[in-house]
């Protein structure tokens, strides 16, 4: 199966100081023009199709999928200009952090991620937004939305991290395979309105995303016994401080 490269229309676009670099920003040579139900012609690049991607042949030396899901599902997506774009199959391809989308049985990449608005995979909505990588460092990426507020959303990042397969010693040795292992790992963000998301490991990044409100942060976690490992939980906590901003 051969590889297209869709571009989106860009509606605004502004410069980070980090953009990871999977990320393409110019469509492939070759152009041709696509046409689906509710999408205007675009421009998109083919890729040789004999050419193959580590993700759609595997390597012996890897172990794992780097996708959320290897099925492709029933999606839509939606175009900062408002354009919706429906009877499209997506899955995100997690190693690459990159939406992927099946068009007359062809599989097309989101290149220009900054001109959509989000990608709604069955009942799983992904944004690409702006967040902290480390302190003052700025970069983008894909994360699904668990809690979308007034002021302030929870998110997930998802990750792959690679795990070599060794022997243990304590286990009585073994060579192991030498192989990389792939194990999706999720990070949760807290993107307050108007800023870039932040990761939030510990309780007091979640203080630190609201400082004005430590008092009542503090009390909710311990009350309602709020571990952060738990999606439920953190959708609460959330929640509770959307709630707080919005005064109720």
């Amino acid at each position: 199966m051969e590889k297209i490269y869709f571009t989106g229309v860009i509606i605004s676009f502004f410069c980070l100081m980090c953009v990871r670099a999977q990320i393409e920003y110019s469509p492939r040579a070759g152009a041709t023009v696509l046409n689906t139900r509710n999408l205007e012609p675009r421009h998109v690049g083919i890729i040789d199709g004999v050419t193959k991607m580590h993700y759609d042949n595997p390597l012996p030396n890897f172990i794992g999928s780097p996708y959320m899901e290897e099925e492709f599902k029933e999606g839509i997506m939606k175009a900062l200009d408002g354009t919706l774009i429906r009877n499209l199959k997506f899955r995100y391809d997690i190693f690459e952090d990159r939406m992927e989308l099946l068009i007359n049985q062809d599989t097309a990449i989101i290149t220009w991620p900054e001109a959509i608005e989000y990608v709604q995979i069955e009942d799983r909505k992904f944004q690409y937004e702006v967040f902290l990588l480390v302190k003052d460092i700025v970069a983008t990426g894909y994360f699904e939305i668990l809690y979308e507020g007034d002021f302030i959303s929870a998110l997930c990042q998802r990750r792959i991290k690679l795990e070599k397969d060794e022997y243990v010693v304590n286990y009585g040795g073994g060579g192991g395979t030498k192989a990389l292992k792939m194990k999706q790992v999720k990070h949760l963000f807290v993107k307050p309105e108007n800023s870039a998301a932040r990761e939030i490991e510990r309780k007091k990044d979640l203080i630190s995303v609201l400082p004005e409100y430590e008092y009542q942060i503090s009390t909710f976690l311990k009350e309602n016994r709020i571990s952060l490992k738990r999606e439920d939980d953190f959708y609460r906590i959330v929640e509770y401080m959307d709630r707080l901003i919005k005064g109720i």
